[in-house]
Parts: structure tokens; C-alpha cells; sequence
């Protein structure tokens, strides 16, 4: 690999070596295959799914509990809950959860605000800050059946 390295005196200094190996990182404008799989997978959803009700949910202002149903079971409400850990959970990386907002987003901003404060609010507060205990009791509801919330 080829590795370089700023000195303290900002000077470059490289070398190879074949002890450090080379890492490759893509740029945040290019997603990775699975975010790809991801993206179409949303998108496809939002379209076939959430768009032929977006003026109904419009007039009667309120999310249609089908589409609620609908995100739990396509697991939208558990994006980053390890799949391993609790039944629900989607496995995905913070840059997975971004597309499926930002591509929810692009059909019906509710539905993707809805999703967003689950998982990136209640979800990852419980996921990132709570005992396993807490964790244990309330992560597979609300990867499941159960929306979470918050007041401001």
C-alpha cells in the first residue's frame, strides 16, 4: 500500500509499505451497491405505495395507517436496530437511513419526517444511550409495530 503522512511541519512525507495496507474510501457522493439496492428499493416503494395517497392523507391530515403498516413492514422503522440483536431491525448504516428519508422525502415530506424522528430521535437515543435492559424492552416494538415520539 501507499500510505502519506503530514508532519507536524505540514511537509508530505510518503512511502510504501506492504505492513500498512491501502484503504479505500468512497466519496459521499457515491453510493456503495447496497445503498444503491436501498435507493431503488425506497424509491420504488414511495412511488407504487405512498404517492397514489399523498392528496387524500393531504386532505384528511393524517398518514394513512396503511402506509404506517406498510413502513414497519418494509423495516423503514428500524433502519439502524441491528437485525441480529432485534427481530425488525434493518441493519443499515446512518448513510442508508439518509437515502430512505431523503427519497421518501421527495413523494411525501410527512411520511419521511415520521420515519425520520422514530429512527434518528426516539430509536437512536434508546440504541446509543440506554441500558440493554431498556433496550431489550422497547427496540423491538418500535422496529415493529410501535411509532415513538417526542415533545418539544
Amino acid at each position: 500500500g501507499f500510505v502519506s503522512i503530514m508532519s507536524s511541519n505540514n511537509e508530505v512525507e510518503s512511502s510504501s509499505s506492504s505492513l500498512i495496507p491501502s484503504i479505500s474510501i468512497l466519496p459521499i457522493t457515491q453510493f456503495t451497491e447496497e445503498e444503491i439496492i436501498i435507493q431503488d428499493t425506497v424509491r420504488n416503494f414511495a412511488k407504487t405505495d405512498i404517492l397514489p395517497l399523498v392528496h387524500q392523507m393531504e386532505n384528511e391530515q393524517k398518514i394513512n395507517p396503511i402506509i404506517i403498516k406498510k413502513l414497519f413492514t418494509n423495516g423503514f422503522m428500524g433502519l439502524e436496530i441491528q437485525e441480529e440483536q432485534y427481530s425488525g431491525g434493518s441493519n443499515m448504516s446512518f448513510t442508508g437511513a439518509c437515502i430512505v428519508i431523503e427519497e421518501l422525502s421527495k413523494i411525501d415530506p410527512s411520511v419521511a419526517l415520521l420515519v425520520d424522528i422514530h429512527n434518528t430521535l426516539i430509536i437512536n437515543i434508546l440504541r446509543l444511550w440506554s441500558s440493554d435492559e431498556i433496550q431489550r424492552q422497547y427496540l423491538p416494538k418500535l422496529a415493529t409495530d410501535t411509532i415513538g415520539a417526542f415533545c418539544l
